[in-house]
């Protein structure tokens, strides 16, 4: 767990319990740049990862590659943010909420309206959302907005105290002498997150497992544009088997009427594509052979789905496919992501559209 120190002593210091069966080990930073690094060191030893916040696992989340490890995150625990409000508010006979600021519900409604509509939960879930599609200085900007949204209800005497998710910001508000709360998870939150994980971590290791299929169609082989398709076929045949050769104790080639088909699991696909990162085939098979076809990677629950999903990958590479882009992966999700021959831009990924 790459916490902050605060984090860390809090846990420690009440004691929060993990599930049975969990081992946690907490490596403490201060920067975002000191969270990289440790992510870096750590990230092939352990199975799952969880971060204080949204933004720390946003930050993880660019970093990572493939599914492991996973990743997760205390989110905003909305039973320790009553709890605040309670104690608070029975201290100082407080009555009026007008008069307290909670950061994530900023000016989209009154706490008192929050309360009474019982949207906490659903005003936090958005104000997580907000940061998952940030890029770091965007998020570092947000951060700043926020915590002066609190800063000026204070300064103008609007407020008592605040309730935030942002550390920085109750640290700020403590140096300008503000009662400022920061929303520490509660054992039900911490527990829950942990147990989440887990099954994340357990069906990760169940889709390795899951069967995957390759099929390479030759748009030659089915217009039998060349005379010669026999040395064609056999030319690509064995470019296909070279490159699959260091997992072919774990994956099988077959002939079919316009290419080849590979039969594998989910973990030998992950290897070979370098994490869904990639298709091993088209850009080398483009430059030595001239390949002018399709390929489709699916995977499955099941052999079946494998299947179809690689035979409509390779559809909507034909379909929507260019020159460059004409190797698609079709998921046991119905994701559809682009297998770019490099690295070079950013994946697509979509639900796939059954309408072929």
């Amino acid at each position: 767990m790459p916490m902050k120190q605060h984090l860390v002593t809090y846990l420690q210091e009440y004691q929060l319990q993990f599930p049975e069966h969990v081992e946690i080990t907490y490596f403490i930073y201060e920067t975002i740049e000191q969270l990289c690094e440790i992510y870096e060191k750590i990230h092939g030893d352990f199975q799952g990862i969880i971060t204080s916040g949204v933004i720390p696992n946003h930050v993880l989340e660019e970093l990572r590659q493939g599914d492991s490890p996973c990743l997760s995150y205390l989110d905003i625990d909305i039973e320790n943010t009553y709890r605040i409000l309670l104690r608070e508010s029975i201290r100082r006979n407080q009555q009026d909420f007008s008069r307290v600021a909670v950061d994530f519900i900023a000016d989209k409604m009154t706490l008192t309206q929050a309360i009474e509509k019982n949207a906490l939960d659903s005003i936090a879930r958005e104000y997580d959302n907000t940061f998952r599609h940030y890029s770091l200085s965007v998020i570092e900007e947000e951060e700043k907005r926020f915590s002066h949204y609190v800063e000026e209800k204070f300064r103008a005497g609007e407020i008592d105290f605040a309730v935030t998710y942002l550390y920085s910001t109750a640290q700020r508000m403590k140096e300008l002498g503000y009662s400022c709360y920061y929303i520490y998870p509660s054992q039900n939150a911490l527990t829950n997150t942990v147990k989440e994980l887990v099954s994340k971590i357990d069906a990760t290791r169940a889709r390795r497992s899951y069967p995957a299929n390759v099929l390479i169609s030759c748009a030659e082989m089915m217009t039998r544009k060349y005379g010669n398709s026999e040395m064609k076929f056999l030319a690509y045949k064995k470019e296909i088997l070279t490159l699959v050769s260091p997992y072919s104790g774990s994956l099988t080639v077959k002939d079919s009427r316009d290419g080849f088909e590979i039969y594998t699991d989910c973990d030998t696909l992950a290897k070979l594509t370098d994490h869904f990162l990639g298709c091993p085939f088209y850009n080398h098979l483009q430059k030595t052979l001239n390949f002018t076809g399709a390929i489709g990677y699916g995977i499955g629950r099941n052999f079946y789905q494998a299947r179809m999903n690689a035979m409509d990958a390779v559809r909507h590479g034909e379909n929507f496919g260019d020159d460059t882009h004409r190797s698609f992966l079709i998921d046991e999700e119905n994701k559809i992501v682009c297998m770019t021959p490099s690295n070079e831009i950013d994946l697509v990924i979509s639900d796939v559209e059954s309408d072929y």
